[in-house]
C-alpha cells in the first residue's frame, strides 16, 4: 500500500508543472488536443487511503497525448529509454489491488462519465445498466491488468472513438509524447504505420537514419526480412536491423544500421518554393512549443521578401493542444471563429491576433486527408471559412470532440468526450470532416514532394489566385466566360493534357511538361516503336502508371455536369486517360485513341488491354497470341493518322454549336490545333481556358490564364 501512495506521489509532483499549464488546455477529440477548463472544474476524486498525503491534491482535467483509435499518430521506431528499461529488468509482478480500491476506481471512472459526458442520452447507451453490468465483475478479476481491461472495456461501450480508459502504463506512455522530444535506442525515425509500409515523417539529424541518407516519404517496407508490422526496429544498443526502404520514383533497396541511442526533435517543415510560394508541414499539433516552433519558421521564410502564397500541409496531423491551435491561427486569422460547447455551456473560441508575422491577406491552401483529425480539423476548417483558404485533399477524418483527461488513483487515466465545436455558420464537423474545395485522391504518401499531388494542385490554386489579384481584367473575362455559358445551348468542349494535369497526370509541353525530358520523335512516333518497342515501352511504364492512379478532377466533373444539364452536345479530347467518362460525359470524342484495347501491328488482331497493360508494368513487352507481332496501344503516335470516324465526329460538332470551351490544350498538335478555326467559320462563341497563351486567344469571346479545375466548375456554378 505505501508502494502505490508513493507512486502517486511522484506522479503528481511530476505533474505539478505541466498542470499549471495545462489547467487551461484540454484534449480534443481522439487525438492531442486542448480547451478551455469549465467555468466549475469537476473535482477529480481520488481513493482516500491512496490520496492521503498533502502533495495528492485533486487535478483538474488536463491535456495528455491520446493514441487514436481511428488513425495511429505519429509513432517513433523504437521505444523510448524508459520503455526499454522496463522490458530489459522484468520486475516483480504488481499485487493485485484491495477490492475495495477496485471498488473506489470502479465507482469514479463510471460518475466522471456520468457527469460530463458530451451526450446527456449517452449516443443511445443504456449507462446505467452499463454500470449493472461490469460492477459485479469486479469481483472476478485475477490481475491488475485484468482489472484495468475491464475498465477500458466498460468505457468503449460509449463507441465514440474518444472516450477511454488507459491504464497506469498507458498513461505513462502518453506523458512521454507530450514534450516533442522522443529519447530512442533505435535509427532515429518517426513513421506513421500505412497498410503495407511504415512511411517516415521525421528523420533526426546526426542519428543513424540520416547518415544512411533516410528522409521524410521514404516507406519501410520490411524489417529484417520480414513485412514491417512483423518485426521491430527497436533494440538493444549496437545491435544491427536490415530494413527495406521504397522511396517514391525508385527501386526497393536494403540498408543495414547499428541502433544507436538517440535524441530528436519533433519540428514543423518549412521551405519556400518557386515563385515566392511558401510550404509549411504541421505534422501534429500536440507539441507544446509547436506555435512558437511555426513563428519562428514563418518568420524566417518572410524575412527577405513576402510570400505570393502559403501551402499548409495537415495531412496525417492527429490534432493535438488548444494552445497551439490558437497560436497558429493568430497568423492568418482573428477574433470569435466558433463555439465549444458541452452540457453545462458554450464557450467562444477567440484568436489573438499574432503580427510576427502578419499573414491575414497571403493567399492560403490547406492540404487534408482522412489522417487529419481533431484539432488539425478545426484549422483547416477555420483557416477555409474565415480566411478563404483553398482546402485540397480527401475529406478530413471528423472526429473533434474534446476530451477531458481526469488523473485517477495510482496513475490510471479516464478520457472523457466532454466537448463539441460549431463554426460561426453552425457547422459541426463531428462524423462529417473538412469537405475539400478541390478533391485530390491520388496516395500523396507514394510521391516525392517535387511529384506530390497536392503540393502540384496548391501551386496552381496560387497561382491562378496571383495572376487574378494582379490583373483586374480576370474578374472581368470571368464574368464575361459565365453570361457566354448561360447564353450558349450547343456547347463544345475541346480539351488537352492540361485538364489532366490537377489528376496528376503530366502535361506534355508546360515547362514541367514530358516532351522537356525526351524528344517525342524519338519515344513516341509510329516509327520509333516499330524500331525500338523497349524504349516506348520504358518511356510509356511510368504514364501508364500514373494513369491507372488518376481520377476526374474538378475540371472533369465541370465538363460532365454541363453535359447533364443539356447545355453540352460533346466534348473533344486529345487525351487517351478516359477521365472524362469516368467523370460522367458520354459523349466525347477522343482523338488520340484510348487505352482501353490494344492491336498487332501485324494482324490487326485487337484486345482489350487491361491484361497487357499488366505485362508492361511487369517491364515485358506484349506480343500477339495469334502471329507473334508487337501490340501497341489503341492510341495515336506522332506521323500516324487520327481515326478518320472520330474526326469527321468531332468536325460535325463544331459546325453546329454555339460556343466552343478550349480548356487545357496549347492548341500545338495538328488536325486539333485548327478545330478551334472551324467553330469560328460557323460563327461560335470561343472561351480559351488554359495557363499558358495559345494562338487563338486574340479571337477569344472570353479568356481565362488560369487552372481549369478552379475555371470550369466556376462557369458550371453559374448555371
Amino acid at each position: 500500500m505505501k508502494g502505490i501512495v508513493k507512486k502517486f506521489q511522484l506522479r503528481q509532483q511530476a505533474h505539478a508543472a505541466l498542470v499549471m499549464l495545462l489547467s487551461t488546455a484540454l484534449m480534443a477529440c481522439q487525438t492531442l488536443t486542448g480547451g478551455p477548463a469549465p467555468a466549475q472544474q469537476p473535482e477529480v476524486t481520488a481513493i482516500p487511503v491512496v490520496v492521503a498525503a498533502p502533495t495528492a491534491t485533486p487535478l483538474p482535467p488536463t491535456a495528455v497525448p491520446s493514441p487514436s483509435p481511428t488513425f495511429l499518430p505519429p509513432t517513433a521506431t523504437a521505444q523510448p529509454l524508459r520503455a526499454l528499461a522496463t522490458s530489459a529488468t522484468p520486475a516483480a509482478a504488481p499485487t493485485l489491488l484491495p477490492l475495495s480500491e477496485r471498488q473506489q476506481l470502479f465507482e469514479e471512472t463510471w460518475a466522471k462519465i456520468d457527469e460530463n459526458y458530451l451526450y446527456p442520452d449517452f449516443r443511445g447507451v443504456d449507462w446505467q445498466a452499463v454500470y449493472t453490468e461490469f460492477q459485479p465483475r469486479i469481483d472476478d478479476v485475477q490481475s491488475n491488468e485484468d482489472f484495468y481491461t475491464l475498465l477500458a472495456a466498460m468505457v468503449d461501450r460509449l463507441s465514440d472513438n474518444h472516450s477511454r480508459f488507459l491504464a497506469p502504463s498507458a498513461a505513462d506512455r502518453e506523458d512521454v509524447r507530450t514534450s516533442g522530444r522522443e529519447e530512442q535506442v533505435g535509427i532515429g525515425v518517426i513513421t506513421v504505420p500505412l497498410s503495407d509500409a511504415a512511411l517516415i515523417q521525421h528523420v533526426f539529424p546526426d542519428s543513424p537514419a540520416a547518415r544512411a541518407g533516410l528522409r521524410p516519404r521514404d516507406r519501410i517496407v520490411a524489417i529484417d526480412g520480414l513485412f514491417y508490422t512483423q518485426a521491430a526496429i527497436e533494440g538493444p544498443a549496437e545491435s544491427q536491423v536490415r530494413l527495406t526502404i521504397v522511396r517514391p520514383g525508385e527501386e526497393s533497396r536494403d540498408v543495414v544500421l547499428t541502433r544507436q541511442q538517440v535524441e530528436g526533435r519533433i519540428s514543423p517543415m518549412a521551405v519556400r518554393l518557386a515563385d515566392d510560394i511558401g510550404y509549411l508541414s504541421i505534422s501534429t499539433l500536440w507539441i507544446n512549443d509547436m506555435a512558437d516552433q511555426v513563428q519562428q519558421q514563418l518568420q524566417t521564410m518572410v524575412a527577405d521578401r513576402p510570400l505570393r502564397g502559403l501551402i499548409i500541409d495537415l495531412r496525417g496531423n492527429p490534432g493535438g493542444w488548444r494552445s497551439v491551435l490558437t497560436g497558429v491561427l493568430g497568423h492568418f486569422v482573428e477574433g470569435p471563429v466558433g463555439v465549444f460547447f458541452s452540457r453545462r455551456e458554450s464557450v467562444p473560441l477567440l484568436i489573438e491576433p499574432r503580427d510576427q508575422p502578419a499573414l491575414h491577406d497571403t493567399p492560403l491552401v490547406v492540404l487534408v486527408d482522412g489522417g487529419t483529425a481533431s484539432y488539425a480539423e478545426l484549422m483547416a476548417a477555420v483557416l477555409q471559412r474565415e480566411a478563404g483558404a483553398q482546402v485540397v485533399g480527401m475529406p478530413s477524418a471528423g472526429n473533434t470532440e474534446t476530451i477531458y483527461a481526469y488523473e485517477l488513483a495510482g496513475g490510471a487515466r479516464l478520457w472523457v468526450a466532454q466537448e463539441g465545436f460549431r463554426l460561426r455558420n453552425d457547422a459541426n464537423l463531428e462524423g462529417v470532416g473538412v469537405q475539400p474545395d478541390v478533391a485530390m485522391t491520388l496516395d500523396w504518401t507514394r510521391f516525392s514532394q517535387a511529384e506530390d499531388p497536392g503540393i502540384l494542385a496548391g501551386i496552381r490554386i496560387i497561382e491562378a489566385r496571383s495572376r487574378a489579384r494582379r490583373n483586374n481584367m480576370d474578374r472581368q473575362q470571368l464574368r464575361l466566360a459565365t453570361q457566354l455559358v448561360r447564353e450558349a445551348q450547343r456547347i463544345v468542349v475541346l480539351s488537352g493534357a492540361g485538364i489532366s494535369r490537377p489528376s496528376g497526370i503530366p502535361d506534355f509541353r508546360s515547362g514541367s511538361g514530358v516532351w522537356m525530358q525526351h524528344d517525342p520523335l524519338e519515344v513516341a512516333s509510329l516509327h520509333a516503336f516499330q524500331h525500338n518497342p523497349r524504349r516506348f515501352y520504358d518511356w510509356f511504364n511510368p504514364l501508364l502508371g500514373k494513369i491507372a492512379d488518376a481520377r476526374p478532377n474538378p475540371a472533369h466533373i465541370a465538363v460532365a455536369d454541363l453535359e447533364h444539364r443539356r447545355k453540352l452536345k460533346a466534348v473533344i479530347t486529345q487525351n487517351i486517360d478516359g477521365l472524362h467518362q469516368h467523370a460522367g460525359s458520354r459523349e466525347v470524342y477522343e482523338m488520340h485513341g484510348n487505352l482501353r484495347s490494344m492491336s498487332c501491328l501485324d494482324c490487326g488482331n485487337r484486345v482489350p488491354s487491361a491484361p497487357l497493360l499488366r505485362q508492361i508494368e511487369r517491364g515485358a513487352i506484349p506480343r500477339c497470341s495469334i502471329c507473334g507481332g508487337l501490340y501497341k496501344p489503341d492510341v495515336v503516335l506522332f506521323d500516324e493518322a487520327l481515326p478518320q470516324g472520330v474526326f469527321w465526329l468531332a468536325q460535325r460538332a463544331l459546325e453546329h454549336c454555339d460556343l466552343l470551351i478550349v480548356a487545357g490544350t496549347s492548341l500545338e498538335v495538328a488536325p486539333v490545333c485548327d478545330m478551334p478555326l472551324t467553330a469560328l467559320k460557323h460563327r461560335a462563341r470561343l472561351i480559351v481556358v488554359n495557363l499558358d497563351e495559345t494562338y487563338i486567344d486574340q479571337r477569344a469571346d472570353a479568356l481565362l490564364h488560369e487552372d481549369v479545375a478552379l475555371a470550369l466548375p466556376a462557369l458550371a456554378a453559374a448555371l
